[in-house]
């Protein structure tokens, strides 16, 4: 039995909805390294902040 076209995938890479779609995940894996990477300053914030009061503490 065929398919319809509608039930195709499309694989062309010159496609407005296939390039549209590549950025959107560019996009989006961008702005997740740069919540991760907000993530990980926090965390070293946060560890300094642990580090000094246990040397005021300790000293």
């Amino acid at each position: 039995m065929k398919q319809p076209d509608s039930a195709k995938k499309n694989t062309d890479p010159q496609d407005p909805e296939i390039l549209r779609l590549e950025l959107e995940r560019e996009k989006l894996a961008i702005e997740r390294e740069k919540l991760k990477n907000e993530q990980q300053r926090e965390k070293w914030k946060l560890w300094t902040k642990v580090a000094t009061v246990l040397l005021t503490v300790v000293i």
